[in-house]
């Protein structure tokens, strides 16, 4: 691969990246892009979630889940990729993963 396709490569991928991350902001957040970041962050200090364990991951994901249903409510938006419904079942499989996890460390 040559410089100009590497540069070619890469700029159609920063691309597509950029689109995506806006589309699936328009999902997460409202004019601050790091809205949902910083009220997940707010909610995981709250529940004193600390990632020393596998579940505490699994915790922030149902949050992060739960997060961009009510923004999607609140907001009255329509989702742009995954459905509303997908989302629930989303953040019902990390609590069943979260399950798992503590089920596995006793």
């Amino acid at each position: 691969m040559d410089q100009g396709q590497f540069n070619q490569l890469f700029s159609k991928l920063t691309k597509e990246c950029f689109e995506l991350l806006d589309s699936k902001g328009q999902d997460y957040a409202n004019e601050d892009k790091l809205d949902n970041f910083k009220r997940v962050t707010a909610i995981a200090k709250l529940y004193h979630i600390d990632f020393s364990q596998p579940y505490h991951y699994a915790l922030l994901m149902v949050l992060m889940k739960l997060e961009r249903l009510q923004n999607l409510r609140s907001q009255g938006k329509t989702p742009k990729h995954e459905s509303v419904q997908d989302t629930v079942r989303d953040a019902i499989n990390y609590l069943y993963l979260t399950y798992a996890c503590l089920v596995e460390k006793q």
